[in-house]
């Protein structure tokens, strides 16, 4: 059963490796894939906008894939932790808070994670 779900966790880390732009790309465009991802982040946003948490409370999101929810919680102030198993992610989430001009309120994690 471990060897299953390792392998299993080997092809996820392969199938977003390899599609990391997809990741990228899906919330810099207006076609409709994109648009039910934006909307699906905008609720997320929206979610933790409701509970109504201090600036600088601390946030972690696993899986953070390229970076957008993560740098739109930090740019909202609070203190987000990110994480993703997956190199070509980590990489877009650096270039995504780099081109935002760094965030202090991120902290990101990757590459020698196992979960």
């Amino acid at each position: 059963m471990a060897r299953n779900v390792e392998t299993q966790g080997k092809l996820v880390d392969q199938r977003f490796q390899s599609t990391a732009l997809y990741w990228q790309q899906v919330y810099e465009t207006r076609d409709l894939d994109a648009l039910i991802y934006q909307q699906r982040q905008a609720a997320a946003l929206r979610l933790v906008e409701g509970l109504r948490l201090p600036s600088g409370a601390h946030i972690l999101e696993i899986g953070c894939g390229a970076g957008f929810t993560a740098t739109a919680l930090a740019e909202r102030g609070y203190r987000v932790k990110a994480v993703d198993r997956v190199p070509a992610m980590v990489d877009l989430i650096w270039l995504l808070a780099l081109r935002r001009g760094w965030n202090p309120w991120m902290t990101l994690y990757g590459r020698w994670l196992a979960f």
